[in-house]
């Protein structure tokens, strides 16, 4: 009977040892997955040559984004109704967090600014640019796939107590660069040029308004003396 059931033992781990032979051959012999490869943004910072200086500082608050752009993974829409992302293709981080890294050194680099803070740093500042990423995604242009960025800003006046008069600008940016190559290094280059486009406005934008507001200050600062010297007299 012990011999009995010792073979019927062997026979039943035969086909089993083969199968999990196989299944290693298999596994052998399979292609390993493609590893993941992240991108960054690289462009240079634009100036501001000969623009005045500016006495208030500056603060550059984090940028939100969409839902569909809280991830790492490259956007893209292969067509109309459809987004997807790509499994092996990523950026460095989020999106939203490349976009307000890119534009916190522009601006700091850009010179007219007294000075340029990020969120989160003890320093006080009287300016402060917010933004909201609407996209940031390869998609269809007229003349092929395009990298598309799309944002809006916000400037405030921090010196201000009302609302109203704090909020200097609300505007929406949107910008689009063909793919020099149908790859994910194609769209982080089409993607660099399209931020530092956004950035370059964006710069001249925050500083012609804030550049305005300090010039109504101190028309208004001058206008003060001039009448109280008047009623001196």
């Amino acid at each position: 009977m012990n011999r009995g059931g010792d073979g019927m033992a062997i026979r039943w781990w035969i086909p089993v040892a083969a199968g999990i032979l196989c299944l290693a051959g298999c596994f052998r012999g399979a292609k390993a997955p493609a590893p993941e490869e992240r991108y960054v943004l690289e462009y240079p910072s634009p100036g501001l040559p000969g623009a005045a200086p500016l006495s208030g500082a500056l603060r550059v608050g984090r940028f939100g984004a969409d839902e569909s752009l809280k991830t790492a993974r490259m956007v893209f829409r292969p067509e109309p109704f459809r987004k997807e992302t790509d499994f092996y293709n990523l950026w460095a981080v989020a999106p939203d967090s490349l976009v307000t890294d890119s534009l916190l050194r522009d601006f700091r680099r850009a010179g007219p600014f007294r000075a340029v803070f990020a969120e989160g740093e003890p320093q006080p500042a009287r300016f402060l640019v917010h933004g909201y990423l609407e996209a940031f995604e390869e998609a269809d242009g007229p003349g092929g796939r395009v990298a598309t960025l799309a944002a809006t800003a916000t400037l405030f006046d921090l010196s201000r107590k009302e609302l109203p008069e704090r909020i200097l600008f609300q505007k929406g940016y949107r910008f689009e660069e063909p793919l020099p190559e149908k790859s994910a290094r194609g769209l982080a280059r089409a993607m660099s040029r399209a931020v530092e486009r956004l950035s370059a406005q964006l710069v001249r934008d925050v500083h012609e308004a804030a550049a305005r507001r300090e010039g109504e200050g101190a028309a208004a600062r001058h206008l003060s003396e001039v009448s109280t010297c008047w009623r001196g007299d």
